[in-house]
């Protein structure tokens, strides 16, 4: 599994930082012994290329944070942006959140997506963070 993270993590970088954005990258690894099939290493990978392509979209973002967090039974995946964000319920999914979701489900995953909420004023949101958990 490190070896897809520390791919992940390159490519991130390298299509972030050509687009002038930070990023910030934890990992949080309780467990030694994990392995990920085939798919769900493709699809994981396309999904998060896809997420971080719609961040440079459309997000108007400056900082992007990717939070990992593995223990025995899952991979879960938090990418958040301080950009305009907006209420999920006003976003049209088009192809790209169409083809992750598919992707994530093929996989026996879950993604969700939700608003930043600062400050704790509701009327005042910015970013937005995805949510992937995949099952080991």
């Amino acid at each position: 599994i490190q070896t897809v993270l520390d791919n992940l993590s390159q490519r991130c970088i390298t299509e972030l930082h050509s687009e002038g954005l930070k990023l910030k990258w934890d990992s949080f690894i309780l467990t030694d012994e994990i392995f990920i099939s085939p798919r769900q290493q493709i699809n994981l990978q396309r999904s998060f290329d896809e997420i971080i392509s719609n961040i440079i979209k459309h997000a108007k973002a400056s900082q992007v944070n990717v939070f990992i967090c593995i223990n025995d039974t899952n991979l879960n995946i938090q990418i958040c942006d301080d950009g305009v964000g907006g209420h999920t319920n006003n976003w049209i999914k088009g192809n790209g959140m169409n083809t992750i979701c598919a992707r994530i489900h093929e996989i026996n995953g879950n993604v969700d997506w939700k608003n930043n909420n600062h400050l704790g004023d509701t009327n005042y949101q910015r970013g937005c963070c995805t949510n992937l958990q995949i099952p080991l």
